[in-house]
């Protein structure tokens, strides 16, 4: 594939000189002849197409306009942070709640304008991959409760106020977090209602009658 002007020229140059060799002979090869000359309008054609077309590097008037569009972009995400630092606190405050009901040891968590979010453990702020893995499940089930209780508490987001959780009874789920989450299904039904729905797949029947309203389906069986 041929990409550049100087290339292009170059062929287009052998190819008229062959078109004029032909021309000098007594019996030129008509077919042959007529190939070339449309082999030259294509040539002559992706010629005129790079030169209209501007250069995709080295243009400094493209540097620019990135860089203009990048300093916007942080500009704008600072003016994002700036207008939702409320919503980021009281998010950060209802997880912060909602970890030490599922056991962990977390005195703080904070979010950054980037929507990073950290928890300082024994005076370190860790990210969520730093957080040993077995309290992994209960930071992802602290950060989607207090999703839903933004949307239900202070109407901030469309949460769709259904929540799964898969085999708690794993290794991550130990007894602490099993009371923890027990206690915290209670404090959601009293606090909520019917405006939320919990599914929650497991064999650990001590999560069992821990609400008035639910259903058990079974082993073996659908559930929907």
């Amino acid at each position: 594939m041929i990409k550049n002007t100087d290339e292009l020229n170059l062929k287009l140059v052998a190819v008229q000189e062959t078109i004029n060799e032909g021309r000098r002979k007594v019996r030129p090869r008509d077919l042959e002849k007529n190939g070339l000359i449309e082999e030259k309008a294509v040539l002559n054609f992706r010629l005129k197409q790079l030169d209209e077309n501007p250069k995709p590097t080295g243009d400094p008037k493209i540097e620019q306009k990135i860089q203009l569009l990048s300093k916007a972009v942080d500009q704008l995400n600072n003016i994002r942070f700036a207008e939702g630092q409320s919503i980021l606190k009281k998010l950060s405050d209802l997880m912060t709640v909602e970890v030490k009901a599922l056991g962990l040891k977390i005195s703080e968590i904070t979010i950054n304008e980037r929507f990073d979010i950290k928890y300082k453990q024994d005076g370190d702020f860790l990210s969520f991959s730093e957080i040993a893995e077995g309290e992994q499940l209960r930071a992802k089930l602290a950060f989607y409760l207090s999703l839903i209780q933004l949307d239900i508490e202070h109407n901030y987001g469309r949460h769709s106020r259904f929540l799964i959780i898969d085999s708690p009874g794993k290794e991550e789920g130990d007894k602490n977090y099993l009371e923890g989450l027990s206690k915290l299904i209670i404090e959601l039904e009293q606090r909520f209602g019917d405006k939320l729905q919990i599914l929650i797949g497991t064999a650990e029947r001590s999560l069992e009658n821990t609400v008035k309203h639910q259903k058990v389906v079974p082993a073996d069986t659908y559930v929907f």
